[in-house]
């Protein structure tokens, strides 16, 4: 199966790393996540919102809910979701301002591009292996999308891996460590996460992560 372009881009995918102040920042907020209501378990935690970044600023859009047709999302697809809004110290912080202007700049987006964020927690335990996207090799149905890791220390792998096809070997495998991340095309590529379990020693462990998406714009 060949990749199918996006329309409005031949961008690929660019990798880069926050700064130490900025992962810093926004890490404590992860512990406040709400239990995700739609997974069966306790191992996802998530709020959700939409925004613009209009001349640096970040302007919050009203609360919508969340669906993914089922052709994209075999585990959730056609439900419709509806996530607790991330708070204000966190949509205004250093760090998702500093994510949000990389991601707008890097997909070339303009100011009127509506750009979705997921703040997830996935929760390990006992060293079971916990798979960060029950759905497997995906794509989001988007043009753009961003993974950025902001928690890592408690777990191991949760390594990156992206493909050229669903039904490929990935051409990317990588463990990222705090503040690392990729943007990429989402209508080119698939992605997915392997999954995590607690270091040795360790009954618990949390793996974080901030997900963007947008459509061209």
């Amino acid at each position: 199966m060949s990749p199918t372009l996006s329309p409005a881009s031949d961008f690929t995918l660019v990798q880069g790393q926050l700064s130490a102040a900025a992962v810093a920042g926004i890490q404590d907020s992860f512990n406040a996540l709400p239990k995700d209501p739609y997974i069966q378990g306790d191992f996802r935690y998530r709020c959700y919102s939409n925004v613009k970044l209009v001349a640096g600023q970040v302007q919050r859009l009203p609360t919508k809910s969340f669906m993914q047709s089922s052709d994209i999302n075999q585990y959730l697809g056609d439900v419709e979701r509806r996530y607790e809004e991330i708070p204000d110290a966190t949509l205004h912080g250093e760090a998702m301002v500093a994510m949000l202007e990389g991601f707008q700049q890097e997909c070339g987006l303009s100011d009127e591009a509506v750009i979705e964020i997921h703040q997830i927690r996935i929760k390990t335990e006992s060293r079971n292996a916990t798979p960060p996207a029950p759905e497997g090799v995906h794509q989001d149905g988007f043009d753009f999308l961003g993974v950025y890791v902001l928690g890592t220390g408690s777990v191991e792998g949760g390594e990156l891996m992206l493909y050229e096809a669903k039904d490929a070997a990935p051409f990317f495998c990588e463990r990222f460590a705090d503040g690392q991340y990729v943007v990429l095309n989402d209508a080119r590529y698939f992605h997915n996460a392997a999954p995590v379990i607690p270091l040795e020693g360790q009954q618990l462990g949390y793996w974080d992560v901030v997900v963007l998406t947008a459509h061209a714009a």
